[in-house]
């Protein structure tokens, strides 16, 4: 997208929201892609889960969700439910 159809746009758009600094004016975000979403606590404190290693070599290590990460882990399952055209590929 040029500068200046993204200028267009913005200016229906609205200001530009604190979550929207890092984004280029050059990407077009419209368009179907596949994006890598990271989450990460205040202060990475781990109150999603913990690391669980196997306890023998057949065991893989693994995440134990909280309580707190299982409901994360269950709302972004929903994600397709609330936007349709967002397909979730792994959680």
């Amino acid at each position: 997208m040029d500068e200046k159809k993204f200028e267009l746009k913005r200016r229906f758009a609205g200001g530009k929201k604190p979550s929207m600094k890092r984004r280029s004016s050059m990407h077009d975000y419209h368009a179907q892609r596949f994006y890598m979403i990271t989450l990460a606590v205040r202060d990475r404190c781990p109150v999603l889960g913990r690391l669980v290693y196997g306890v023998s070599a057949h065991e893989d290590a693994h995440i134990e969700l909280s309580e707190m990460g299982q409901a994360v882990a269950d709302e972004w399952a929903g994600i397709s439910h609330y936007y349709p055209q967002v397909g979730v590929i792994a959680g």
